[in-house]
C-alpha cells in the first residue's frame, strides 16, 4: 500500500467546480493500493474565504470511504478583500492569482508538520487552483523530502481572465510557476492543449514531466442513440458559472494607448476573449434565428442554474429574450442532475484564444456525457471543441458566422435527428480509468 498526502484546498462539501476532480480521484485511489490523507480547507472557514460559499453535504457523503481528512482553518480573507486599499495591494503585487496561502499557511504548516511527525507518506499530490497553495506543498515536500506531484486543473500564468498589472508581475508569475515545476516530479494537466502550451512556455522543464490526465465521470453510462423530435417547447439548459467579466474583458481588449494612465503598464501575454464563454453568442444567434423564423420564439426556452451574474439580465435584454430565458439560481447537485435530465439540449461554451486554441475543458462536459443528452456547442477552436466533436453527441454551431449559425439552429430545432455517441471515446473518461492512470504515475515515483 502506498501512502500519500493529497492537498486539495477545494474539496467537498465545498460546492465549487474545483472540488469535484480531487474528490473523484481520492474516492477511487484505494482500489489501486493507494491510501490517501486529504488536506483541505476546514468547512468552518468557508465563509472566511468565499463570501457566498455553498456547502452540499450530499457531495461528501458520496466520497466518505477509505480516506481521512485533515481540516485546516483559514483566517478571514473576505474582510481583507472588503478593504479597497488592501485588496488593490493584494491584486497588484500578487503572483499567484490569489492570496489564500497567506491566511492558511500558519495553520497548514502546524497541522501538516505535526501529522507528518507520526505518519509517513511516499508522495504528496497537490491540486490547483488556488495556485498560491502550490508553494506550501513545495515547502512540505522539501522539508520532509517527499516527492511532489502537481495536478494543474487550469493554466496558471497563461490563464488570462484580466491583464497583469505590469509586465514584471507577469514575469514574476512565470518565474514562480517555473520554480514549482522544477521541483515537482510530475505535472498533471487536464487537456492536451495545456500540455503543449506548458512544454512551449517552459522549455527548461523536461517535456516528459507533463502528463495528460483529463477530468472524467463517475457512473457508468447506459448508451443509446440520442433522438430528438421537435415539440411545442424546446428547452436548452446550462448549470454553472461562465467566468466572464465585462470589465475584465474591456481591460484585455483595449489597446494600452487608450487606457487610463494608471492602466497603461498592464500586460496581456495572450488575449483570451471570455465573452465567448458567456451565453452571448447563443443569445445573438437565437435573436437572428427568431428574426428569420419568428414562429420559433414561442417554442424555444433557455434555462440557467447557478450563481446569477451581474451582467446576465442586461445581456438577455440586449437581444430581447426576456420571455425566452429563465435563471433558476443556485441548485444542489441532486437538483442539477434532475434539471439537466429534463432539458432537450445542454449548452456548451468556451473562451476564445485570439490567434490560438483554447485549453479548457469544462467539467460539466463529462456530466453531459452521462446525461446522454444532445449538446448544443457554441465553442471556439481548442480542447473543448475537439472533445465534443469526437464524442458524437454535439451539434457544433458556427459561433462567428451568424448567417450560418441561425440556419444550423433552425435545422437542429425543427428536424428529427439522431446522434450516435462514440462509446469507445467517451468510456476513456471513466474516472476509475483516469484514477488508475494517476495511481500509476504516483507509484512510478518510488
Amino acid at each position: 500500500m502506498t501512502n500519500i498526502l493529497y492537498i486539495a484546498y477545494q474539496f467537498p462539501p465545498l460546492n465549487v467546480g474545483g472540488s469535484a476532480r480531487p474528490a473523484r480521484f481520492v474516492k477511487h485511489l484505494s482500489k489501486f493500493d493507494i491510501n490517501t490523507t486529504v488536506v483541505t480547507l476546514d468547512p468552518e472557514s468557508y465563509s472566511n474565504v468565499y463570501p457566498h460559499a455553498k456547502s452540499d453535504s450530499n457531495l461528501l457523503d458520496d466520497y466518505k470511504i477509505d480516506f481521512s481528512i485533515l481540516k485546516v482553518p483559514s483566517k478571514n480573507l473576505v474582510e481583507r478583500r472588503a478593504n479597497k486599499v488592501s485588496n488593490f495591494i493584494d491584486i497588484f503585487f500578487n503572483k499567484y492569482k490569489g492570496n489564500e496561502h497567506t491566511y492558511w499557511q500558519e495553520d497548514y504548516h502546524s497541522i501538516v508538520d505535526k501529522w507528518l511527525e507520526t505518519n509517513s507518506v511516499e508522495a504528496i499530490v497537490v491540486t490547483a487552483p488556488p495556485f498560491s497553495i502550490l508553494p506550501l506543498a513545495v515547502a512540505t515536500s522539501k522539508k520532509h523530502n517527499i516527492p511532489l506531484v502537481v495536478d494543474l486543473r487550469d493554466h496558471w500564468t497563461l490563464w488570462v481572465m484580466a491583464p497583469y498589472g505590469t509586465y514584471y508581475k507577469y514575469l514574476a508569475s512565470k518565474v514562480a510557476e517555473n520554480k514549482v515545476f522544477r521541483h515537482a516530479k510530475k505535472i498533471i494537466v487536464t487537456s492536451k492543449v495545456t500540455q503543449q502550451d506548458l512544454i512551449d512556455f517552459h522549455p527548461n522543464i523536461a517535456a516528459h514531466k507533463f502528463k495528460y490526465i483529463p477530468n472524467g465521470f463517475e457512473t457508468p453510462i447506459v448508451y443509446k442513440d440520442i433522438t430528438f423530435k421537435p415539440s411545442e417547447e424546446i428547452v436548452i439548459g446550462y448549470v454553472g458559472s461562465f467566468y466572464y467579466s465585462p470589465e475584465s474583458r474591456d481591460l484585455i481588449m483595449t489597446p494600452w494607448w487608450k487606457k487610463k494612465a494608471h492602466r497603461k503598464l498592464q500586460y496581456v501575454p495572450r488575449k483570451e476573449d471570455w465573452l465567448y464563454r458567456s451565453p452571448y453568442f447563443l443569445f445573438k444567434n437565437l435573436d437572428a434565428l427568431f428574426l428569420t423564423y419568428p414562429e420559433l420564439k414561442h417554442i424555444i426556452k433557455v434555462k440557467f442554474a447557478g450563481t446569477r451574474p451581474d451582467w446576465f439580465d442586461e445581456m438577455v435584454s440586449e437581444f430581447g429574450l426576456e420571455n425566452n430565458v429563465e435563471h433558476l439560481g443556485w441548485i444542489s447537485q441532486t437538483e442539477s442532475l434532475a434539471f439537466q435530465d429534463s432539458c432537450d439540449f445542454l449548452l456548451a461554451t468556451s473562451a476564445k484564444v485570439i490567434g490560438g486554441r483554447d485549453y479548457s475543458i469544462a467539467g460539466k462536459t463529462f456530466e453531459y456525457f452521462r446525461m446522454q443528452k444532445p449538446i448544443l456547442a457554441l465553442v471556439a477552436e481548442g480542447a473543448q471543441k475537439d472533445m465534443l466533436e469526437q464524442s458524437g453527441m454535439a451539434h457544433l454551431i458556427a459561433i462567428d458566422n451568424t448567417t450560418l449559425a441561425k440556419e444550423q439552429l433552425h435545422t437542429v430545432f425543427t428536424s428529427e435527428h439522431t446522434l450516435h455517441p462514440n462509446k469507445t471515446f467517451i468510456d476513456s473518461f471513466q474516472i476509475e480509468k483516469l484514477t488508475e492512470a494517476l495511481a500509476n504515475e504516483i507509484k512510478a515515483l518510488e
